[in-house]
């Protein structure tokens, strides 16, 4: 069991899932004076296979481990408490062409991820009224994930809700970072 200030570590690499954070810089983001206190929790969920760990010289620097189940799973608890109340018509218009799909929203509108063109077509036929719906394909995104420069898809994983689909969220990112996103 992890405790709440132990989520709130996890919760700083929600919205940059690749970003290594020294102690001090973890600290500083949460608010604490103890070193102490931050060792043990970043120790605790390194042991649990949440976070890896390193030394550079007297540095540790802390990273989420994406690999661990454990991992992707507080991750999707840490989405659904942030969107547990929201609710747009949009999911279960989707729903009723596939159940397998990721919902983004961010300050730019709402983007769809679908596993293939025939997918997204469909949608784009039924979902008409929707005028700020981006949708993509599963690879369509990781392709923009893995591309260099900045890009649509890569502010989209730094500032986003998860409206629905964290599981296949998380899974679409895992499989970018194994094609080389950082």
């Amino acid at each position: 069991m992890l405790f709440k200030e132990e989520l709130r570590i996890i919760e700083l690499f929600r919205l940059a899932p690749f970003t290594e954070l020294t102690l001090q810089e973890i600290m500083q983001k949460l608010g604490k004076k103890s070193y102490n206190w931050t060792y043990l929790a970043v120790q605790k969920l390194a042991k649990k296979g949440i976070l890896d760990t390193r030394k550079i010289g007297k540095t540790i620097v802390a990273k989420l481990n994406l690999e661990s189940k454990e991992t992707i799973t507080w991750l999707i608890l840490l989405e659904r408490q942030k969107t547990h109340k929201t609710k747009h018509k949009i999911i279960d218009d989707i729903k009723k062409i596939t159940p397998f799909f990721v919902l983004l929203e961010n300050k730019k509108g709402i983007t769809a991820i679908v596993e293939n063109k025939e997918l997204k077509s469909k949608i784009k036929e039924k979902i008409k009224q929707t005028s700020n719906l981006k949708i993509l394909t599963k690879q369509e995104f990781i392709l923009l994930l893995t591309s260099a420069g900045e890009n649509p898809a890569k502010n989209l994983v730094k500032d986003h809700l998860v409206l629905a689909g964290a599981e296949v969220y998380y899974e679409i990112l895992l499989e970018a970072y194994r094609h080389g996103l950082r």
